[in-house]
């Protein structure tokens, strides 16, 4: 996708731009000679080199650990060299980005300009060289936001960034250090909600009273579908179906909607499908994985 190809671009013209010229592009000018081919996005690089001998792509490495695709080793700036696979294994990934906390390359204030931040080659001797980091871009202001819809961003944010049920590594990721863990909660206490505005809140210990109340977001709370979904597949094509026909925040359900990078999208499903099947209160969230370029504007 648009995000893995700004992250290499991005790591060559940092680390060799005399031999990579093409600076930090995320529309790259790729050759045309025969022998080079051309994808769609990270599943379309994830295809092609599981399915073509001796092919070489590039392409974040939780899409290629899924197929246990080979890596080459890299050298960081301390002269260490590994895959990913072995860098995260050490806490690589997670350090790189305490390295940005503790040498403030991430601006404290999260509405600050981060157009220039990145996490290639930041020093440290387990640390990965070409680090990613998945942003949320949210609108600070959100008074004017349907209480419901507001509770339920909230709801994402805070099971996002606290990595609630340790989703992020099922995927790929990393979770964030403490300092930038510490860092992005900060942030997402500045967003401004609706007045009145009744949060969500995650019931992990049973609280046999409180839990029942519509504002409850409950692991107690067990969908059929949790362990017979292809029973159940064709029942819930024709919920969905039926949910899409009701009217948004003036019906009686709740919606969320967003868009960006591709990388995270299996991620954030499993997320929006958690509070969707945990939460008393009927709600419908989707993501559109339309790639990090889109996703901005």
């Amino acid at each position: 996708g648009s995000s893995s190809t700004g992250g290499l671009a991005g790591y060559l013209a940092k680390t060799c731009p005399t031999s990579w010229t093409f600076g930090d592009c995320s529309l790259c000018p790729w050759p045309t000679t025969a022998g080079f081919t051309a994808v769609q996005g990270s599943p379309g690089m994830q295809a092609h080199i599981k399915d073509t001998t001796f092919s070489i792509g590039y392409l974040d490495a939780g899409h290629g650990h899924d197929f246990n695709l080979p890596e080459v080793s890299i050298p960081n700036k301390n002269g260490k060299t590994r895959t990913s696979l072995e860098a995260m294994a050490l806490g690589g990934v997670a350090f790189a980005g305490a390295q940005a906390v503790a040498t403030a390359v991430f601006p404290f204030d999260a509405s600050a300009d981060w157009s220039a931040v990145n996490l290639y080659n930041m020093p440290g001797d387990i640390t990965w060289p070409i680090v990613l980091v998945s942003y949320l871009y949210v609108k600070k202001d959100q008074t004017a936001t349907n209480p419901k819809t507001a509770a339920a961003l909230k709801a994402f944010i805070l099971r996002i960034l606290n990595n609630h049920a340790g989703v992020v590594e099922e995927f790929g990721f990393t979770a964030p250090p403490t300092s930038v863990k510490t860092q992005t909660l900060a942030a997402a206490a500045t967003i401004v909600y609706p007045t009145g505005m009744t949060s969500f809140v995650e019931e992990d210990e049973t609280n046999p009273i409180g839990g029942m109340a519509t504002n409850v977001i409950s692991s107690k709370r067990i969908a059929f579908d949790d362990y017979q979904h292809d029973i159940m597949a064709a029942q819930i094509l024709t919920l969905q179906a039926t949910v899409s026909g009701l009217t948004g925040n003036g019906g009686i359900t709740t919606q969320l909607h967003g868009s960006g990078t591709t990388n995270p999208k299996n991620w954030f499903a499993k997320a929006m499908r958690f509070m969707e099947d945990r939460s008393r209160m009927p709600m419908v969230l989707t993501y559109r994985a339309v790639g990090s370029g889109t996703g901005q504007q």
